[in-house]
């Protein structure tokens, strides 16, 4: 007859997790570059240069001379005149006063020679305008450049970082419960 065997069946438990991951997010906005630029200027002053021409004397030469100058320059060539004329007729005088001492008819003689016979002029050649009547002088110009330097002003915004964090979850459940089972093999008849 067989044996009676006692049987035990055991089943664990089994602990289940839902686990919902945690969520980071960053966002960076970019930051915001408020730029001006200030812009260089250059001042540039100039002083023009200058010749000067005096033309009066070529001018002059050419006979186109001012009333003043043309009104001094008679007076004084007739005042030149006047004085060449009191000093000749001086001489002559002083010549015809010699008469009494003889010679008289030689002293007229040199008298009417000297007012009859003209001195021939010597030829030349002439330039109108002279050399050396024109005269120039320059006077140099300037310039001057000043530099303003500029820049760029700078004003940057930075914003910050946005986090956003949603924390994970865990939940733990029963997934197999324990559990004991016991029975006897062969089944025994007990009501013997």
């Amino acid at each position: 007859m067989p044996i009676a065997q006692l049987r035990i069946e055991q089943t664990f438990a089994k602990l289940g997790l839902h686990i919902t991951k945690p969520v980071q997010e960053i966002e960076q906005p970019p930051a915001e570059m408020n730029m001006r630029q200030i812009p260089a200027r250059m001042e540039v002053h100039t002083t023009p240069p200058v010749v000067l021409i005096d033309q009066t004397e070529a001018r002059a030469d050419a006979g186109l001379k001012s009333v003043f100058r043309s009104i001094a320059e008679y007076a004084q060539m007739g005042k030149e005149a006047a004085l060449e004329a009191i000093g000749r007729i001086a001489r002559e005088g002083l010549q015809l006063r010699a008469i009494e001492t003889g010679g008289a008819g030689i002293k007229v003689k040199q008298i009417a020679q000297q007012k009859s016979a003209k001195p021939m002029l010597p030829a030349q050649l002439t330039f109108v305008p002279r050399y050396g009547s024109l005269k120039m002088e320059g006077v140099p110009g300037k310039l001057e450049i000043e530099w303003h330097l500029g820049g760029v002003e700078s004003n940057p915004v930075i914003h910050k970082a946005i986090h956003r964090y949603t924390p994970g979850k865990v939940e733990g459940y029963i997934a197999q419960k324990n559990s004991i089972r016991m029975w006897v093999e062969p089944q025994v008849d007990m009501r013997l």
